[in-house]
Parts: C-alpha cells; sequence; structure tokens
C-alpha cells in the first residue's frame, strides 16, 4: 500500500472514529448514509461483487482489508454492515483494478472513474 492510500484510510479511521470537525465529518460521509435506502443487502451485494472480480475467497478478501473472514462472511449474508475504513478499503481495492472496477465504483459508489 503506497503512503498516499495509507494516509487516506488514516483519514477515514479518523471519520469513523469521530475525531474529525462536523464539516469534514458531513463531507466525508459512509456510503450507507450517503445513498437513500443503501441498506445491508445493498452492501453485502458491493462486498460480494468486489470480492469475486478479484477472484478472491472471503479468507483472503479478509486478508486483504485486514478484517477476519467471520466480518466479510457477516457483510456478504447482509448479518452486518462493513465500518466506512472497510469500505473506503473496498473503493480504493476496484480503483487499483482499473477498468475492471469502474462499474462497480459507478454502480455502489456513484462516481465516475476511468
Amino acid at each position: 500500500m503506497s503512503a498516499i492510500e495509507q494516509s487516506e484510510l488514516e483519514h477515514w479511521y479518523s471519520i469513523s472514529r469521530n475525531r474529525v470537525s462536523g464539516e469534514d465529518m458531513q463531507r466525508n460521509l459512509s456510503i450507507s448514509q450517503q445513498k437513500p435506502g443503501f441498506c445491508t443487502g445493498v452492501l453485502a451485494a458491493l462486498v460480494r461483487e468486489t470480492r469475486q472480480r478479484l477472484d478472491l475467497s472471503q479468507v483472503k478478501f479478509a486478508e486483504k482489508l485486514g478484517v477476519s473472514f467471520q466480518s466479510v462472511n457477516r457483510w456478504e449474508n447482509g448479518r452486518t454492515k462493513p465500518m466506512p475504513i472497510a469500505l473506503k478499503q473496498i473503493e480504493l481495492l476496484l480503483q487499483q483494478m482499473g477498468e475492471q472496477g469502474t462499474d462497480i465504483l459507478a454502480q455502489y459508489f456513484g462516481k465516475p472513474w476511468g
């Protein structure tokens, strides 16, 4: 992971821990708050599609994100939602995929990449 990516992840981590100003928090809302009705099922699909696009098992995907296998399994089964830091890591993984990740980025993050 590059220094820039690490810095961005640390920024998102601080947001998830409410260590930034209200203005920054408003500007950097998590994906689940940005889109009305963005429910656990949609997040489950995002996690599953990203993992499958990367051709990784739940175990390998969890390792890549620095979380437990159980977390990935719960996300994909809609039992829990990923923390904002995990969503940011997923977004970064999709960006690193280049062309292959643009449709998922556009669908779930509403960003035109390419």
